[in-house]
């Protein structure tokens, strides 16, 4: 639980302009839906219900206790099923922005391999007589050389 809270308040305190939070009054049971649900076991319900079951009533009642001017809860809206449409999108035609200078930016594009190659030539300036292949390593184990005939 307490990773669950960790998780839910690095979740919850990350976003900048909004946030929106769906929460729903799940039962882990198979069969009869009533009664309390078992959000009060998850990192959420912890904080909503106190850790007390409730049902879903209860939940949504722990809910509007928190809204305030800046804490707003709505219920889902019911789908009509309907396959999304795009609304009519514009026309107009569009231009990309000419370059005005020459790009003299010194870059290349390169692979994680060929970082690890060029950081060995910094290591190398660094420290000349280190063995970047042998740094760390205590002994070399010799491992034997098969034949076909093994």
């Amino acid at each position: 639980l307490a990773e669950d809270l960790r998780l839910l308040y690095v979740a919850l305190t990350r976003s900048v302009w909004h946030c929106s939070l769906g929460v729903a009054p799940l039962v882990r049971r198979r069969g009869d839906k009533k009664g309390d649900t078992d959000v009060h076991q998850s990192a959420l319900g912890r904080l909503l219900q106190k850790g007390e079951p409730q049902d879903a009533a209860g939940l949504r009642t722990c809910i509007e206790a928190l809204c305030d001017d800046d804490i707003a809860w709505q219920t889902a809206q019911t789908g009509d099923n309907q396959p999304w449409q795009v609304n009519d999108v514009s026309t107009a035609e569009l231009n990309a922005k000419t370059l005005q200078r020459l790009p003299g930016d010194n870059w290349r594009v390169t692979s994680y391999s060929g970082l690890q190659q060029r950081g060995h030539g910094i290591a190398q300036d660094l420290m000349p007589r280190l063995d970047v292949d042998a740094a760390g390593v205590a002994s070399v184990v010799e491992e034997p050389t098969l034949t076909p005939h093994q």
